[in-house]
Order: C-alpha cells, then sequence, then structure tokens
C-alpha cells in the first residue's frame, strides 16, 4: 500500500470525479475540469532569468524492497524530498504501517503469520524480526487475529528495540513497551479517531499516553465525533483527555516528522470537538510535516505557526480544498519540497524566487498560475490535471525559464519511471483488496526488448483522465529493474490504466488499447479484455 492518506485520498477523488467509464474512454469526457471563474495566470516577471534545470535520475538504488516473497514498491517519505532516492531515516508505508528506514540493503518484508497486525523483516542470518506493530483493543472479527494492549507489555525489551513502526488504535499511560521503543528509529502512530467511536461501546477510561519525550516520528489520527455522538459524556471526556495530551506535545523536544490526519474537523476553535495542534508544532527541530483531512489549515493562526519552522524541508498539505494561498511558504527558506495534490490552490506565484525549493507537486489541483521567478534550485514541478488550467503561453515561457522541470504528461511521467525497467511480469489481481496467496503469474519476461514493447503500448489518451473507475482491476502489470519493481499498473476492463504516479485513472489511447489486449492474449492472458466491448456499447448507450 502506497497511503498514508492513499486511501482516504482516493475516496476524495471518488466523490469528486466519479465519472462514466465506458464514455471517457470513448469520448473523451474529462472529470475536475477548473471552475469557469478559475483565476488567470500572473504575468512573467520582466526580471526573471533562466536559473534551474532539471537533473536526470539515476536507475540505481541502495534499496531492494519485496512482501511475502513478491517485488513491491513501498510509498517512501522522504525527509530530504527525494523520494525516488531514500536514504536512512526516511520513512517507508508497509501495509498500512509506517516505519523509519535503516541504512539501504534488502528489506525482505512479510506480513507475520502468528501474530495479527505484525510486520516481520528477515535479518542478514535469515531470522524473521519483529518491526512493524498494530496494537489493538482487544479482539476483533472473528478469524481475524488481533495483538493486545497485553500482549505488546508483554514483549521481550530486544524485540520492542528492534521496532521500526508502531500503531497504537488503543493505549494506556503506563505501559511499559512504549517506554522500551527506540526513540530514534520507531514511528509511533496513534489513531486516536478509532478510539474515538470504540468509546461508544465501552465506557472504561482509556488514558492517553506518555510518550518519550526524545520520540522523532509521530503521527496522529484526530478523530472528530459525529454530530449524533458528540453529545455523549463519554465521548466528551475522550476529547478533553486528547486536548491535554496535545497541549503536552511541547515536550517532545527532538521531534523531527510529524504527520496529522483527520476527518475534517476544526483544528482551533470549536470547544467540543476541536484539537489545537499548535503546541505540536513549537519544535525548531521539525523537518517534515505533514497535514490530511484537517480545517483551518489556510487560517492565519495555522499558517503563521506553518511559517515559523526554520528546519521545515518537507511539507505536505495536500487534500485540503480549502487551501488556497500559500505565502506562508517564503518564510521557510530550508523547505525542498512542497506536497499540494488535490488542493484549492490556483496560484503557485507564492512560490516565486524561493532559495531552497527542489520539487512542488500539485497534481489534481486547479493551479492557472506559475511561479513568476522560477526557484533557483527547481528540479520538477508536477501538475498533473484531468484539464490544463495553465494557459499555454504561460506554460512555454515557464519551461524557457526553466527547462525540463515542468510535468504535465501523465504518459512522460509513467514514462520517466519505466526508463530503466528491464523485466515484466502480468499477474492475476489488482492493485487494492489483494490476497497475495491467491494471486498467480500470468506471464513474465525478462527480455528487454519484451518489456520494451508493452511499455510501448501505454498510451495515454490525453482527453480522458483524471477520473476513478470503482473496482480494483485486473490484470496487474509489474514492470521491473532486476528484482527490483519499479511499477504497478491495474487495467480495467480493456480501457484504462491505474498507477500510484497519477492523480486519478487515465484511459489508453484506442488504437494502443487495441494493440495492448492483442499483446496479452498473445502472451496466454485471456479474459483481460473480455468486458471492453460491453463498456463501450453502454457508452455508446449512454447513461440510462
Amino acid at each position: 500500500m502506497h497511503s498514508r492518506t492513499h486511501r482516504a485520498r482516493a475516496a476524495r477523488r471518488r466523490a469528486r470525479r466519479r465519472c462514466w467509464l465506458g464514455a471517457l474512454a470513448l469520448v473523451g469526457v474529462a472529470c475536475g475540469a477548473p471552475p469557469a471563474d478559475a483565476p488567470a495566470p500572473s504575468p512573467a516577471r520582466a526580471n526573471a532569468t533562466t536559473t534551474t534545470t532539471a537533473t536526470e535520475p539515476s536507475c540505481e538504488s541502495g534499496y531492494l524492497f519485496t512482501l511475502d516473497g513478491h517485488g513491491y514498491a513501498p510509498r517512501v517519505l522522504s525527509m530530504r524530498g527525494a523520494p525516488d532516492a531514500p536514504q536512512a531515516g526516511d520513512v517507508v508505508i508497509v501495509e498500512g504501517i509506517r516505519m523509519v528506514l535503516g541504512p539501504p540493503g534488502t528489506y525482505e518484508y512479510r506480513v507475520g503469520p502468528a501474530r495479527g497486525g505484525a510486520i516481520e523483516r528477515r535479518d542478514e542470518l535469515g531470522a524473521w524480526r519483529l518491526v512493524g506493530l498494530t496494537v489493538s483493543s482487544g479482539a476483533g472479527a472473528p478469524g481475524v487475529h488481533t495483538f493486545t494492549s497485553a500482549m505488546f507489555a508483554a514483549l521481550p525489551k530486544e524485540e520492542v528495540q528492534g521496532l521500526r513502526g508502531l500503531v497504537l488504535e488503543t493505549w494506556g499511560e503506563d505501559n511499559p513497551g512504549l517506554r522500551a521503543i527506540d526513540p530514534a528509529r520507531t514511528f509511533v502512530s496513534l489513531e486516536h479517531e478509532r478510539l474515538v467511536f470504540r468509546e461508544l461501546f465501552t465506557r472504561a477510561p482509556i488514558i492517553p499516553p506518555e510518550l518519550p519525550e526524545s520520540l522523532e516520528y509521530l503521527g496522529l489520527h484526530l478523530g472528530v465525533p459525529s454530530a449524533a455522538a458528540s453529545g455523549l459524556d463519554v465521548t466528551k471526556r475522550r476529547v478533553v483527555e486528547f486536548k491535554e495530551f496535545l497541549a503536552r506535545g511541547s515536550r517532545l523536544h527532538s521531534l523531527r516528522f510529524l504527520a496529522l490526519r483527520g476527518s475534517g474537523g476544526s483544528i482551533l476553535g470549536d470547544e467540543t470537538v476541536a484539537f489545537d495542534i499548535r503546541p505540536l508544532l513549537a519544535r525548531d527541530t521539525l523537518e517534515y510535516l505533514e497535514l490530511d483531512g484537517l480545517a483551518d489549515i489556510g487560517a492565519a493562526p495555522f499558517s503563521e505557526r506553518v511559517g515559523a519552522l526554520p528546519a521545515l524541508r518537507v511539507l505536505d498539505v495536500s487534500g485540503d480544498r480549502n487551501l488556497a494561498a500559500i505565502d506562508f511558504v517564503a518564510q521557510l527558506p530550508q523547505l525542498q519540497r512542497i506536497e499540494l495534490r488535490d488542493t484549492g490552490v490556483t496560484s503557485l506565484d507564492g512560490l516565486s524566487g524561493h532559495p531552497a525549493l527542489e520539487r512542488v507537486i500539485a497534481d489534481g489541483s486547479p493551479v492557472a498560475a506559475l511561479p513568476g521567478s522560477p526557484p533557483s534550485r527547481l528540479q520538477e514541478l508536477s501538475l498533473l490535471q484531468a484539464e490544463p488550467t495553465v494557459p499555454a503561453e504561460a506554460r512555454a515561457w515557464f519551461e524557457r525559464a526553466a527547462p525540463g522541470v515542468l510535468r504535465t504528461d501523465w504518459g512522460g511521467r509513467l514514462r520517466e519511471t519505466l526508463r530503466c525497467a528491464t523485466r515484466l511480469r502480468v499477474r492475476s489481481g489488482g492493485l487494492c483488496h489483494r490476497r497475495r496467496a491467491d494471486e498467480r503469474t500470468l506471464f513474465e519476461s525478462a527480455e528487454p526488448s519484451a518489456t520494451q514493447e508493452l511499455i510501448s503500448l501505454l498510451a495515454v489518451n490525453g482527453s480522458a483522465r483524471g477520473f476513478h473507475c470503482m473496482c480494483c482491476g485486473s490484470p496487474s502489470l509489474e514492470l521491473y529493474r532486476g528484482a527490483r519493481l519499479l511499477a504497478a499498473l491495474g487495467f480495467h476492463h480493456g480501457l484504462s490504466l491505474r498507477w500510484h504516479g497519477w492523480p486519478g485513472d487515465a484511459a489508453l489511447e484506442p488504437e494502443q488499447r487495441a494493440r495492448l489486449c492483442t499483446w496479452l492474449s498473445s502472451h496466454g492472458v485471456d479474459g483481460a479484455c473480455g468486458d471492453a466491448a460491453r463498456h463501450v456499447a453502454e457508452a455508446e448507450r449512454g447513461p440510462e
């Protein structure tokens, strides 16, 4: 799984851009078009100069990841803003658990067969060691094993110290296991949202934990009670307790990575459900800040606090459609990467002339104005949209000022990722709700020529993209460099592709679509395009 909030963002995209797949593939209807009153781009500044040029990434990597014996490409959250070049200290997401990455090497993961909610890694002697763990309140659904607080407390100290990721769906103030973690190498995630809804069924008090003051990696999922539940005394008590916990956040004097997720509730004002997270931001040490699904991010008290983080190198405010102004970025002199996916930002002019910014990712946002003066170190400005919103003249000027930096071509993004591919595999199943034990390899080849032939068939239709099919796709196309997985794509109904590097699905060009179906059939992959004709016929009839 690649998101951190990947599932939540996908759900939001589906709600915003739910389109009829057959119609998209045939007539090129695109979802997510910019509003008619989108502002025009700001004029280029007269004194802007060509100061930046993109560099070509290397094909080599010091890391090799597998999961349950298969090639795996976990999402990397890079402390230096370069997820394609991971380093020790970065964060990887494996089966929903965030873990701190160690030095380069082979990372063979498996879902713990004997312990529910566990991720294990094979060490250099071949033994499996616990590295990721989810601690729950008790028994889960029938047949689903869970790891309880009592089991966590009983773990040997050396095993707890080996954890690189810990998810707490429940907690207690005094838990010896929590005190034994390595605070510099363990990502601790607190699932407060799940705790809130459990309180509807139990009145047992659960006091927020005392975290190690030297903790460096922290994630919080802030639960906002529903209107029906917010009146319950037990829920009010839970909110008060967690507010007190957040107020103690200023004690975390070594915090480097902070990920805050929410359910759209206020984080500044309302007396019953608001969570003031500003104490957590009072850290000169903070290098990576992720904010997702929280209201008030664009409010002055909040943006002023974010703008006062002198060491911040990565800022991710993706998913906030209420965020429009990013002028506070000028106050972050060390910022190297900013993620603005699926926001309400229409202008990037606030990034003009930034001294350190290297990567700007604004996929799925209605950006209509580019920086009037490209940041001098800018290597990438990704603007993958369902429909272009930046005028052609402004794009042309920016490309002259910053050659090779602007990314607007969906197919180009995929080709760039696959340029080093040497091997392919076609497997059953899709990219979500995976059951790896049931998946089968339908075709594979280590011939670079066969790999390049497949890549040549993945031509994206420029007028039919940005939608989101409701299924997981089948089969899946995996492209490798040696044993390292570069990309996995889900093939949907013989018509479109899904890839985590795009802000939505993309239809194939009609001619390439037919050729890909023929190519799959010729290699023994039958049925991949069997329902394409039905979808075409439905599109011709129109919605009923």
